[in-house]
């Protein structure tokens, strides 16, 4: 819709407003003895789409629709039965019992074995060029009195 400003029934030139329903999608101008009129456009009816009304339509803005929200269908409570209960904690305690049992197991190997690489490593002295005769070569030695 388009309203002319240098119409005759307007007694000064002034921008007219758009009608009830409408908004305005382009304001008039004025410029030596021309002019462009306002430009009109119908505001959405939000409820022919099926929507809702966020913000209704004023004078320079169109209506903000919305798509209409469904209630959410509530949940429904699953319940198991008595047998799948103690079956899942049959389950659980069985897995528990493995892993701690392997946990024992591999502690008991690692002890073991550390006993028997430190049976099998090399004694160290305190200090590497001092060394103490081995008992095999004790009986060379002779104490001689000077």
């Amino acid at each position: 819709m388009m309203f002319d400003p240098t119409s005759p029934q307007l007694l000064r030139p002034k921008c007219p407003s758009c009608p009830t329903g409408y908004y305005v999608t382009r304001n008039c101008s004025f410029r030596e003895g021309t002019g462009f009129g306002t430009k009109c456009a119908q505001c959405t009816d939000c409820s022919a789409f099926f929507q809702e009304t966020v913000v209704p339509c004023s004078a320079y803005t169109n209506s903000v629709c919305s798509s209409r929200t469904t209630l959410m269908p509530t949940p429904v409570q699953m319940t198991a039965s008595p047998s799948s209960m103690w079956i899942g904690l049959l389950a659980a305690s069985l897995s528990l019992f493995v892993v701690l049992l392997l946990i024992f197991f591999f502690t008991w190997m690692f002890c073991r074995n550390k006993g028997t690489f430190m049976k099998l490593l090399p004694l160290q002295t305190s200090s590497p060029e001092k060394k103490d005769p081995s008992p095999s070569q004790s009986h060379l030695l002779v104490d001689v009195p000077v």
